[in-house]
């Protein structure tokens, strides 16, 4: 007899297709959104107790990644969803289609959420 165990994602078509991957505070985060919800997915190998100690830092990522605030968050420390509250000249529409691209960046911190980043294609 053989079995198979699988992840099939969310259901919700929010963990497939294109992602903005973010670097904040040491974690790595792939976020998605579509309309005003996001999925942000811990793609580092970082052990955390729970998501209230990366709650910061996704939010942070999901802010970055949409350009929208972050109204409520529910998940885990590896896969969070979130509530978006998105100005519409802001917001980033999904975009299906267009192959991930990764850069390397470097912050200079002007203030706490403020920061000059430098970014080059990686590899």
């Amino acid at each position: 007899m053989l079995g198979l165990v699988g992840c099939g994602g969310t259901g919700d078509g929010l963990t497939q297709g294109p992602a903005h991957r973010v670097f904040v505070a040491g974690d790595t985060f792939d976020i998605r959104q579509q309309g005003v919800r996001a999925v942000a997915i811990r793609v580092n190998s970082r052990w955390v107790p729970n998501r209230a100690a990366i709650e910061g830092s996704a939010a942070r990522a999901i802010r970055v990644a949409t350009r929208c605030e972050v109204l409520a968050m529910t998940g885990d420390q590896a896969l969070i969803h979130a509530l978006l509250d998105c100005d519409a000249d802001r917001a980033r529409p999904l975009v299906i289609g267009v192959p991930e691209r990764y850069f390397d960046c470097e912050a200079d911190w002007i203030e706490e959420e403020i920061a000059d980043l430098s970014c080059y294609p990686s590899g």
